[in-house]
């Protein structure tokens, strides 16, 4: 998503099959707020700063955005939907190999079980999902390193029907 209005298309995922829409809030950009009524779920880096310079998590849900939850870089990924808020753990990874692309891992798996499963009471789970396939991918080299491991994959593929 972009910033400004130059990216209002979203109507297209409200119409009859209501396509999820997930926001990769990497960071704070100037024109948020004209988007996040038409986001489902705001998933928010560690270093995410709200607009205002209070929690992100309410920023997001007061700019309109249905469900907001923010990562803890190693730690708990917060989730907030209205006053409620809940912590998603994140799995300890046996080892680390590499952390790069770990976020995109995160958004990735994210955004594949909101396709599988859009109903927003399944958040928590969805993001449970999320995480161990984060943490699989710091345990091999490379973002999708984990994709080549066939236990890995298998896990992935059973967590993701488990949701459904």
């Amino acid at each position: 998503m972009g910033t400004g209005g130059r990216y209002r298309q979203l109507p297209l995922a409200r119409g009859e099959r209501h396509l999820p829409v997930l926001l990769d809030g990497g960071s704070y950009k100037d024109g948020m707020e004209s988007y996040l009524p038409d986001v489902d779920l705001a998933l928010l880096s560690a270093d995410f700063r709200a607009g205002d310079g209070g929690d992100p998590l309410a920023w997001c849900l007061g700019a309109g955005a249905r469900v907001a939850a923010a990562s803890g870089a190693a730690g708990p990924l917060r989730l907030r939907s209205g006053a409620t808020e809940s912590v998603v753990a994140i799995p300890v990874a046996r080892r680390v190999i590499d952390t790069l692309g770990a976020g995109d891992v995160l958004h990735g798996a994210t955004l594949a079980a909101l396709a599988s499963v859009p109903d927003p009471s399944m958040y928590a789970g969805i993001l449970t999902f999320a995480a161990e396939v984060a943490t699989a991918s710091v345990e091999h080299a490379g973002a999708l390193g984990w994709s080549a491991d066939p236990a890995a994959r298998d896990r992935a593929r059973r967590a993701l029907a488990a949701l459904g």
